[in-house]
């Protein structure tokens, strides 16, 4: 009898060899190698004999309690998870409703959101400028005027403002190519948005913030430091 490790070892490695030379399929092994992480964190040892409705929901319930301490919305955990639960069905070779027809699919959040009203925006603005962090305000002016997501705001390079042509280049750049963002696939992936010229002024005075702080600025460095804990090139980690 085969158990939950091997039968995902055999899943991953397959699929790997099968699609190799693919890149978009290479993203998607990486994907579902991060999704089986998880179970067979959990699961390793367990026989696919004994995945019973009751085990795989004790999985579930110990995946979201793990969750929800990094979480702080009720069910914002339950996607991770049916993808997590979906990974293992298909290394097994059977749908979900087979395997284990006891077991719902947990409800996941649809909820896209809506535009803020202009005194939203204004009450907002005015508690982020009375908070004690130096970059709160900037960074919401930046997501209120771009739209842009907060991992994009967080990982924002100077180099990526020009205040010349009030632009800002969002995407990485190719370890091989100056040309292209990293970890961007092509061209397309690559957008230039116009900047407001509240965002410019607010950049300016940003700008000058940091080089008291830290003294002349530097094209490389992220333009909010410490807000990316992953990259060393943060000045503040060096």
């Amino acid at each position: 009898m085969r158990t939950v490790q091997a039968v995902c070892d055999e899943h991953l490695k397959q699929f790997q060899s099968k699609h190799s030379e693919q890149s978009r399929s290479e993203k998607t092994a990486s994907t579902t190698k991060e999704r089986l992480k998880h179970i067979k964190r959990l699961l390793s040892s367990i026989l696919i004999a004994d995945l019973t409705d009751k085990r795989m929901l004790g999985y579930i319930n110990q995946r979201l309690d793990e969750l929800a301490k990094r979480r702080d919305e009720e069910g914002q955990g339950h996607r991770t998870v049916n993808m997590e639960v979906d990974a293992l069905s298909r290394a097994i070779g059977r749908p979900w409703r087979v395997l284990w027809p006891n077991v719902a699919r947990l409800p996941e959040n649809t909820d896209t959101g809506r535009a803020l009203e202009e005194e939203e925006e204004k009450k907002l603005l005015y508690w982020a400028a009375q908070s004690r962090s130096p970059y709160l305000l900037t960074m919401l002016r930046i997501a209120l005027l771009t739209g842009m997501r907060f991992g994009e705001i967080s990982k924002l390079k100077w180099q990526q403002i020009d205040f010349d042509t009030c632009t800002l280049t969002l995407g990485r750049k190719r370890r091989r190519n100056d040309a292209l963002p990293s970890r961007v696939k092509t061209k397309e992936s690559v957008r230039t948005i116009p900047i407001h010229a509240d965002l410019i002024h607010a950049f300016t005075e940003h700008a000058g913030f940091v080089a008291q702080k830290l003294g002349p600025i530097q094209s490389e460095w992220f333009a909010f430091p410490e807000c990316n804990r992953r990259r060393p090139i943060d000045p503040y980690n060096q």
